[in-house]
């Protein structure tokens, strides 16, 4: 029995979260990429602190999202919106950098966002959307739609589906200003990945080679009547159907069909072409020699002649030495 401390820590165990390739990119390459960004545009040297982020529902997302927060929505280039935030004092920085040259210590006064701060803030929007087109598939490739400050028609934008939220706390100078970005981007769904085969050795491949397996290439069951059946002997000629040539099933030691074929020659020979194989498997190269050589059957008669083929009736008969033949349409007797 499990012991009431055992218990316990299971309860208190912290929840594992999922992580997207775009959060494992953001923790080791946002303090490189601000510090860039802030340098190159404004001059001015930054710091980063609690550099992170976690996947969240949109609509967690916004109930989290800070009251004093410039939202500009992003489109992902893949069918999907992200978001590109900034608060209140991130905002004001950005104004005093552009406006006087430098950030001033003054605390945020208590106003709303205004045009003229989304006009400014978005330069440092547009350049970090374009520092980002470096890092990998889901996290590059964004632009942005402008600012959006109304809650509602963002979560009519982004809709119920989940998104890494990376964070980066920006220190903008020792006790003048701290501001916060987040970007949202649609959370990858996990794919299973399936390890690729590994060859055979060159052992394996004569062993294998020795190994004989029987098949059974098999056309179209034949109906015929019974009267028909008792006057079978050899050499006699069964009608089939013209889709038998192209409907031939491949079979195993067991009976399983595993493809469908086509009846023709290879080299003056009897041979089939697989047309599909059970399971949708398909070839992942170049046709061989075989491929190239094979010669697709038709429904006209091969080196044989007589009064018994002179019409055709759409069918083909197979004779006991295995030629394939047109099948004479009856005609009817006068009177």
């Amino acid at each position: 029995m499990s012991s009431t401390g055992d218990i316990l820590r299971k309860k208190l165990r912290p929840r594992r979260v999922a992580q997207g390739v775009s959060l494992a990119w953001w923790a080791t390459e946002a303090d490189r990429l601000m510090r860039d960004l802030f340098k190159t545009s404004f001059d001015v040297d930054v710091a980063l602190a609690d550099v992170g982020g976690t996947q969240m529902a949109a609509s967690d997302a916004l109930d989290a999202m800070a009251p004093v927060t410039l939202p500009f929505l992003l489109d992902t280039g893949r069918d999907g919106r992200g978001l590109f935030t900034i608060d209140g004092a991130l905002i004001d920085a950005l104004i005093e950098l552009q406006m006087l040259g430098k950030v001033m210590g003054m605390a945020r006064l208590n106003r709303p966002i205004t045009a003229i701060d989304a006009g400014l803030s978005e330069v440092f929007v547009r350049a970090s959307l374009e520092a980002l087109n470096a890092g990998p598939a889901g996290v590059s490739g964004l632009t942005t739609l402008g600012p959006q400050q109304d809650r509602a028609a963002l979560r009519l934008a982004l809709g119920e589906g989940r998104f890494d939220v990376l964070r980066a706390q920006i220190d903008l100078g020792p006790g003048i200003k701290t501001g916060v970005c987040t970007i949202w981007l649609p959370a990858e769904v996990a794919r299973p990945v399936v390890a690729p085969a590994k060859p055979a050795s060159g052992a394996m491949k004569a062993v294998l080679d020795r190994c004989k397996v029987d098949l059974m290439a098999q056309v179209d069951g034949v109906e015929v009547s019974a009267l028909a059946l008792a006057r079978l002997t050899q050499g006699s000629v069964l009608p089939l159907p013209a889709s038998a040539i192209s409907d031939v099933a491949l079979r195993d030691c067991t009976g399983a069909q595993f493809a469908s074929a086509r009846l023709g020659r290879l080299h003056g020979a009897r041979a089939v072409r697989i047309t599909q194989m059970q399971g949708g498997r398909v070839a992942d190269g170049p046709p061989g020699p075989a491929q190239v050589a094979f010669q697709d059957t038709d429904l006209t008669a091969e080196g044989l002649a007589g009064p018994e083929v002179a019409a055709l009736d759409g069918q083909v008969a197979v004779t006991a030495q295995g030629d394939e033949v047109p099948v004479p349409v009856p005609v009817p007797k006068a009177g």
